[in-house]
């Protein structure tokens, strides 16, 4: 495929390609610095969650201690943190995920005009799920604005209520945005 189509192309199979290299160079990093990451995602309570955080980033922290708030309560709550946005990993998040009824997912970022770009591709990857969970999007934490648990526990139990009464959001919920 020759000229810019080819060259667009070969890119995108390059970076489909990339997890062997990208589980590589985790590894080497854990074997240097005692933390490994060869997987492409975090995961915390994982295994039997009902309810699960995904994220990334600085506000995996947050949600970690907010799942211990929620078990505390009966909760099966869980943590899914993204190691790598790119390439996108569909596959293991559709594995984690597979059992899962009720996402929220948490981004420090918004898509203008739409959602966040995290929920847009998360949703992307359950698409072809068989079955889909309901996930909710809330844009939080922008120009450094500070995120408590106990905010995210807030967060959890709104969108527990929704996916009980089975509503949806089309738009993505703001907190701390002054409202």
């Amino acid at each position: 495929c020759p000229g810019y189509m080819g060259f667009r192309r070969r890119l995108q199979e390059t970076f489909q390609e990339a997890w062997p290299s990208l589980a590589a160079a985790g590894r080497t990093f854990g074997e240097a610095f005692g933390r490994s990451y060869e997987e492409p995602l975090y995961g915390y309570h994982t295994e039997d969650a009902q309810f699960l955080f995904v994220t990334m980033g600085s506000l995996a922290s947050e949600a970690t201690e907010t799942v211990d708030l929620l078990r505390e309560q009966g909760i099966q709550a869980g943590v899914v943190a993204l190691r790598i946005y790119r390439p996108f990993p569909s596959q293991p998040l559709r594995a984690v995920l597979r059992s899962t009824e009720t996402i929220v997912v948490l981004e420090k970022a918004i898509s203008y005009g739409y959602e966040g770009a995290l929920a847009t591709e998360l949703k992307a990857a359950l698409f072809i799920h068989d079955r889909r969970p309901q996930v909710y999007n809330y844009i939080l934490g922008l120009g450094g604005r500070d995120v408590k648990p106990l905010d995210l526990f807030d967060v959890a139990k709104e969108a527990l209520d929704l996916a009980k009464q089975n509503k949806s959001l089309e738009q993505p919920r703001w907190l701390g945005a002054g409202d």
